[in-house]
């Protein structure tokens, strides 16, 4: 395949994929996934519990929100919630930590000590979500903040350039009871 080729099916893929996440957005929003009946949170000081935002478009970061659902141990079940960036609570997040505004990345809140809450982006967030999950994926995590920061990221950066590349456009579509645990 020539180059050119090459870029004009890339174009093509993310042509479908802006068309795609167009759909989506307005499928979702129409949908509005029964949170009509139930109070969400958009001022931190009312988030109890960490929260993992991942970008809601992307099919990469909708398996990974899945990898995280599927090895949560019953124990801490329940205590981690999920947003979509482009959401109500993403964009809360972006305005109270107006740092993180341009950061093409997940991204990790977790209410602090005395209303001092704090995010980590990127690599840390990613090792903050495989943490929460208890057992050995700790250990991994404490392995993997051995490795510095710079590197970590510059690893975490190449693997976000090819996100969509790596895993098709998908809705994440969780049960009822997994559904609770989405803020908008």
């Amino acid at each position: 395949m020539t180059d050119s080729l090459k870029t004009e099916s890339r174009e093509a893929v993310a042509g479908m994929v802006r068309k795609i996440r167009l759909r989506y957005t307005q499928r979702m929003a129409s949908l509005r996934i029964g949170i009509e009946n139930r109070h969400v949170s958009t001022t931190l000081a009312e988030q109890p519990s960490p929260v993992l935002l991942y970008d809601g478009d992307c099919g990469f970061c909708a398996g990974s929100v899945q990898f995280v659902l599927a090895r949560e141990p019953a124990a801490r079940r329940g205590a981690l919630r999920f947003a979509p960036l482009q959401g109500v609570f993403g964009s809360t997040i972006r305005q109270q930590f107006p740092d993180i505004e341009g950061v093409d990345s997940v991204v990790w809140f977790e209410p602090g000590l005395g209303g001092h809450p704090r995010v980590q982006v990127k690599s840390s967030a990613a090792l903050a979500a495989v943490a929460h999950l208890g057992g050995v994926w700790r250990v991994l995590s404490v392995l993997g903040l051995l490795v510095p920061r710079v590197i970590r990221d510059a690893v975490y950066d190449m693997v976000a350039k090819r996100r969509f590349e790596l895993a098709a456009p998908a809705c994440l579509l969780p049960d009822a009871a997994t559904r609770t645990r989405f803020l908008l």
